[in-house]
């Protein structure tokens, strides 16, 4: 799609085509011609799909409520994560129940952050149902919110996974950091490095 824009002069006008051009909305803008109406039109349906989003999100959260209670079960898993010196900075640990949503982090099982009080902390996850998960925890320095990467792609914040599992040029695998969860309590440990 090219977009044909009358006044390039106007700032909110070049920065809605920058960001449109950025997000592969429009390939191409040119200074000339009249459809300024390309933009308005575009924007129009932006805001469209996002209030239908909206609406979609609020019928489905009681809908999300009651599967989450459905998959309740009588198990309890402790996961402590330890490997650090000084208590600041955050700690975020992300429960897996799949080999397809794996790392993934929009398809967490469960998940919790807390800040760090000591060189160690504890969380339990509770009511969970009998089977296969993996857990992966982060000491998140700088507060925030996400492991951080250097230029190489590689993690410049402490990180660790269930079974004590390390991937050789990635992350670990699934299989790896598999645990097999079953009625009462499981507790383990995660040395993040």
């Amino acid at each position: 799609m090219t977009l044909v824009c009358q006044s390039a002069s106007n700032k909110t006008l070049q920065r809605t085509m920058a960001t449109l051009t950025r997000e592969r909305h429009v390939t191409r803008v040119e200074k000339n011609g009249s459809q300024v109406l390309a933009v308005r039109q575009l924007a129009q349906r932006r805001l469209r799909v996002l209030c239908a989003s909206i609406w979609v999100i609020a019928i489905m959260s009681p809908l999300q409520l009651s599967a989450d209670q459905a998959s309740t079960g009588d198990a309890s898993l402790i996961v402590e994560v330890a490997g650090w010196q000084k208590a600041i900075g955050q700690v975020g640990i992300a429960v897996y129940n799949s080999r397809d949503t794996w790392l993934d982090e929009k398809a967490t099982f469960r998940t919790t952050i807390m800040e760090t009080r000591g060189t160690n902390v504890e969380w339990e996850f509770a009511k969970l149902p009998k089977g296969d998960y993996a857990v992966a925890a982060f000491h998140d320095l700088n507060n925030d919110g996400k492991l951080n990467m250097n230029l190489l792609g590689i993690p410049s914040e402490p990180y660790g996974f269930s079974n004590g599992a390390r991937g050789r040029f990635g992350p670990a695998r699934w299989e790896q950091a598999k645990i097999s969860v079953t009625n009462g309590t499981m507790r383990i440990v995660i040395a993040v490095k």
